[in-house]
């Protein structure tokens, strides 16, 4: 009974886990932060210009959280575990996949599988939108700026180790 229960809630924490990563692929964005604006005046159409711009390369292990969408990937989450004054903590991060990316050990993106562990090696860009509303005094200037990680070569490391059954969490279905 109680090894029912446990594998009951391993499984709704895995389905709150995927819920709370697709609503981070909807979201698609990482660190937002917004210039001041005054007040806004819709008598004239906003005037936009935006400038991205790769800020730095990085590199970065972990394991796949999700594929969005599977077939065709356009985005893919990890998870990763991070360790900070003795105590270990799990980052979920997000990324574009590049229309060029690079695959490493493996034939294709539908070869990995969720729970794979995998290295990305990703762009920083920053991306700044400058928007002009208004007319004559009461123009105003909003600036927003937008961190977006896109992945460029995705390594495939190892695969996800298989269940053991009678393991915690594993419901044998008894």
């Amino acid at each position: 009974m109680i090894a029912k229960m446990r594998g009951k809630v391993a499984r709704m924490s895995c389905l709150g886990l995927i819920a709370g990563l697709s609503l981070l692929c909807l979201a698609a964005v990482g660190d937002v932060k917004e210039g001041k604006s005054k007040g806004k005046d819709k008598s004239k159409p906003a005037k936009d210009v935006t400038q991205e711009e790769v800020v730095k390369v990085k590199k970065i292990k972990g394991k796949v959280a999700c594929f969005s969408p599977r077939k065709n990937p356009k985005l893919v989450a990890i998870t990763v575990k991070e360790k900070k004054d003795e105590k270990i903590f799990y980052i979920d991060y997000l990324f574009y996949i590049d229309k060029n990316v690079e695959i490493e050990r493996t034939k294709s993106l539908k070869e990995i599988n969720v729970g794979d562990t995998i290295e990305i090696t990703y762009d920083v860009i920053k991306i700044t939108e400058i928007t002009q509303e208004g007319e004559g005094e009461k123009e105003e200037t909003k600036i927003t700026e937008k961190i977006k990680r896109v992945a460029k070569v995705i390594k495939f490391v190892m695969a996800k180790k298989p269940a053991i059954e009678g393991a915690y969490g594993y419901d044998s279905g008894e």
